[in-house]
């Protein structure tokens, strides 16, 4: 079901604004103050075509020097979250860019995220002041994609896809010939001085599954909960494997714990559209109607659906989950 898979944005329109979908594109096609947003794979990226004056605006700025502590933060995050490949390609560009005045490999043209470093969140060009903003933070990016102003959910500057130039073609990608090195960004789960629970947390939101599968054995973990009162099954239902899952509710894991904001973890699978987690926790006996539990109460699942907008009404996220529950008769 295709509302099922959506991800709901909003989208900035305006006279300056138009979208491609490519693995490159030919700048002669973009006049200078005009932003395209287009996608590479599955990231979505603004190409801005800057002025004369804008460049040389950018130019007469003291020098930005890298702020390596958020750098390092921002880009573990992208690992954790994406790869380790994504992150060092990443890392990569930085390195070659973010000493640069206009943090790009030609001075006429930006190449940018057009997702928020942190959030993920879609940014918006507004070209009458000549910024990018973060509508979920109200974070502000120049023309150069900076961070003008940390706030408490940024703290770094609009990511640089890995890309190159062949004369005016704009290219996506890792330019034949050259290699980039994939490096770890994932901490040393068993030194941290935290609990089990805890560090089945960063486990399962790392994808280690053999740390994981050996700290679910541990005493008191399927009982640990983080600020919100999620446990680690809330994670593994967006993060891990159905394989996983099912050794954990045997462990102990309840499959129908209410967080803090009302969640369970049937309802997290089912917001990342993981199908599988989302049959295997209702065959574990994840509940589907309206429920209680120790004084917090959540919604069916298909109230549940149609609130965050994944369905459209009750009926079509009724026929969703009962598409699903045909699948387990399969099993």
């Amino acid at each position: 079901m295709q509302n099922i898979k959506r991800i709901l944005v909003v989208i900035f329109l305006s006279s300056a604004f138009s979208y491609s979908n490519a693995e490159s594109i030919d700048l002669r096609t973009l006049k200078a103050g005009e932003v395209l947003r287009t996608t590479w794979g599955n990231r979505l990226i603004y190409v801005y075509k800057r002025t004369p004056s804008q460049i040389a605006e950018l130019k007469a700025k003291v020098g930005k020097v890298m702020d390596l502590a958020a750098l390092s933060y921002a880009v573990q995050y992208v690992a954790m979250i994406y790869s380790n490949e994504r992150a060092s390609q990443i890392l990569h560009v930085l390195r070659e860019l973010e000493g640069k005045p206009t943090r790009s490999y030609r001075e006429d043209v930006l190449v940018v995220s057009a997702v928020s470093s942190r959030a993920g969140c879609l940014i918006l060009y507004v070209p009458e002041q000549e910024v990018f903003t973060d509508p979920c933070s109200g974070a502000m990016y120049g023309l150069d994609g900076r961070l003008q102003k940390p706030n408490g959910r940024e703290s770094y500057h609009l990511f640089i896809p890995l890309h190159y130039y062949q004369g005016d073609l704009l290219v996506f990608g890792n330019e034949q010939g050259k290699s980039i090195q994939t490096l770890d960004f994932s901490p040393n789960i068993m030194a941290m001085r935290a609990s089990d629970g805890e560090k089945l947390f960063h486990a399962i939101q790392w994808k280690k599954q053999d740390i994981a599968l050996a700290l679910i054995k541990s005493t008191g973990v399927a009982e640990y909960t983080n600020q919100i009162h999620s446990t680690a099954l809330h994670v593994a239902a967006s993060r891990a494997g159905s394989n996983l899952i099912n050794k954990m509710i045997d462990a102990g894991f309840d499959v129908n714990h209410i967080n803090k904001s009302n969640i369970t973890p049937l309802q997290i699978a089912l917001l990342g559209g993981h199908e599988n987690n989302v049959v295997t926790l209702i065959e574990r006996g994840a509940k589907t109607e309206a429920f209680c539990e120790a004084n917090r109460c959540t919604e069916s699942s298909s109230a549940f659906l149609v609130n965050r907008g994944l369905a459209a009404n009750k009926s079509e996220a009724a026929k969703y989950l009962l598409d699903l529950k045909s699948k387990m008769n399969l099993h």
